[in-house]
């Protein structure tokens, strides 16, 4: 079986920038989907540094 190619920032650490960006594009009302795509990270690894980083994904609603 072939193996399946990984993402080219596969391992690498989170920047301070991305960490920014992350925040930014949550501030704004994306969500964790339309986040990931921008950032250029799997869903999964975005919920990890969000976790390792306390910042909440949820999409606040406007009153």
């Amino acid at each position: 079986m072939a193996k399946k190619k990984l993402p080219e920032n596969h391992g690498k650490l989170v920047t301070k920038k991305e960490l920014a960006e992350i925040k930014k594009l949550v501030k704004d009302g994306n969500n964790s989907t339309q986040v990931a795509k921008k950032v250029g990270r799997t869903l999964g690894s975005l919920r990890k540094i969000a976790f390792d980083n306390s910042i909440s994904l949820r999409v606040k609603k406007a009153k």
